[in-house]
Order: structure tokens, then sequence, then C-alpha cells
């Protein structure tokens, strides 16, 4: 069972796939780390026809940004009848997703104790364990936050990725599928 969003794309375009390769390294940064945002929209590695990238982020008052939730895109190119086909998977960074993984696992072991404690001495004002409801709702509240701000800033950054990783290439999205439950 997956937890963490990730979205899978099929994008399909009309030139060969030494075209689509060549359009993709035109558009990629190949340094990581710089202070200046370099002048492509990507920045990552290209090699052969696989590709890993991130999207270049706009600077803040000319300092360089990082988001946290902004996905890493891992494709490769292959050839289609008629054409190219770009499979994409976009992904949190492992940092992140280890660190959420993490942090659900802390608030879910919090839960449980919660739980435990409530069913040993009792729910509710007339029991022992009074503040256990209160506990689990802070707890409940916390993992709905966790969740929420991190599907929302990593569909709005797949939204953007996805336009402009479509522009670039000249490609048609034919396919997308979001899981957050790998079948």
């Amino acid at each position: 069972m997956r937890l963490l969003p990730f979205e899978r794309l099929t994008l399909r375009s009309e030139n060969l796939p030494d075209v689509v390769e060549a359009k993709l390294v035109t558009q990629v940064a190949t340094a990581w780390f710089s202070l200046a945002p370099p002048p492509e929209p990507f920045r990552g590695s290209v090699q052969g026809r696989r590709f890993k990238v991130v999207r270049v982020l706009n600077p803040f008052f000319g300092l360089p940004r990082h988001n946290s939730w902004q996905p890493v895109i891992l494709g490769d190119i292959a050839p289609f009848a008629g054409g190219t086909e770009v499979r994409v998977k976009m992904r949190l960074s492992l940092l992140v997703g280890a660190f959420m993984a993490l942090w659900f696992g802390v608030l879910l072991t919090v839960a449980v104790i919660f739980l435990r404690v409530g069913f040993a001495e009792g729910f509710g004002p007339s029991g022992r364990a009074a503040g256990v409801g209160v506990g689990l709702a802070v707890v409940g509240g916390m993992m709905l936050t966790g969740y929420s701000l991190m599907s929302f800033f990593f569909w709005t950054e797949v939204r953007k990725a996805r336009r402009i990783l479509c522009e670039a290439l000249g490609c048609r999205e034919v396919e997308a599928v979001k899981r957050l439950v790998r079948r």
C-alpha cells in the first residue's frame, strides 16, 4: 500500500525519439546546485533516453527558492507507432517521502497509545483518562493537516511541471494515472 502521492502519465509526440531526446536535453540544466537559477525550465540529468529532472523555480527577490513538495520527474523516451512515447512518473523526493512516512508513523504510534489508554481506563469525562479524546483529536488534526499540505503543494507543482514538460517536448498527454494505492 502506498500512501504518498505520485502520478504516472504518458505523453506522445509525432516526432522521432531522437528529436524528442534532443528537445529534452535543451530544456535541462545539468548542474543540480547553483546560486543563480539556470535559464532552462528543468535541472537534472538526461542519460540516453532516460531522465531524472525537477522543475527550476523562479527566484524570490533574487534568491534561489526551494519547494520540498516539488515532484521528482523520472521518465524514459520510447519509440511508438507513428512517433514517440514519453513515460513519466512524478513522485516526492526520497528525503521528503521518508520524512512524511516518519511523521505519519510517529503520529499513528501516538494515536495507538491514546487508544490503548482509552480502552484500558475509559473514554470521556467519567473515565480516568479524560484527555484521551482530546489527544486523539489533536493527533488526527496533525495527520490531516500534514497530508493536506503535502497533497495540495505536490499536486500544484505536478500541474505546473506537466504543462511545461508537454510544451517543451511538443507532446500531448494521452494517459494520466493518479494513485494513492499501488495495485
